[in-house]
């Protein structure tokens, strides 16, 4: 993922379009087969699985909409063998439509990590992954780099594999809510959510 990834939703919060930098990531990294075609018209809230997720978006699209110039903030988006440090920025035209831009900052190679192959695993054994920040969430609520819950787990030493649920850890959600309720100008900071950051 080098160039921006530019998409749109309309005035209903339904996708409009998708750049060529989208459609290059979404066929590298969906987990499974997403073309911008197939997209087109559907609401993005049928793309959110994670409720507390929605909301922070939906209250986002508000504080746009009434008239906040921009909504800036860094989030994680992994993929198996990659740390990836990316910039949001979100903008609403006149008409309600708002302007989703994505760019990398930072991409950090690692082992990979099978489990977040792009193949679902079906399995009774959950773990909590932050959407925000890809950490895990570990005994005594602590929630860390997946290489380190996994060993404190000890995933893959005779027990069976898990599967990943997504949602929002108690920090991202506090940065998000945080930005949220400051004034518009805020906004246009930037909000970095989760520890990460390079070396």
């Amino acid at each position: 993922m080098q160039s921006p990834v530019s998409y749109g939703v309309d005035s209903n919060d339904c996708l409009t379009d998708f750049n060529d930098a989208w459609t290059s990531f979404a066929a590298e990294n969906a987990d499974r087969d997403l073309t911008a075609s197939s997209l087109v018209g559907r609401s993005l809230w049928d793309e959110i699985s994670d409720v507390t997720t929605g909301h922070l978006y939906r209250l986002m699209f508000q504080r746009l909409r009434q008239g906040a110039p921009v909504i800036q903030f860094r989030f994680r988006c992994d993929g198996p063998a990659q740390r990836r440090l990316l910039s949001m920025e979100m903008k609403a035209n006149a008409d309600g439509c708002i302007r989703f831009e994505v760019t990398p900052l930072v991409v950090e190679n690692r082992d990979p990590i099978p489990l977040m192959e792009a193949q679902p695993i079906e399995s009774e054994w959950i773990l909590d992954m932050c959407s925000w920040c890809n950490r895990i969430e570990v005994e005594g609520g602590r929630w860390v780099e997946i290489e380190t819950g996994l060993e404190a787990h000890a995933v893959f030493e005779g027990q069976a594999t898990p599967s990943l649920t997504h949602g929002i850890c108690a920090a991202c959600e506090a940065a998000v809510f945080g930005m949220l309720d400051g004034p518009d100008e805020d906004l246009a900071g930037t909000v970095t959510l989760g520890p990460w950051l390079p070396a």
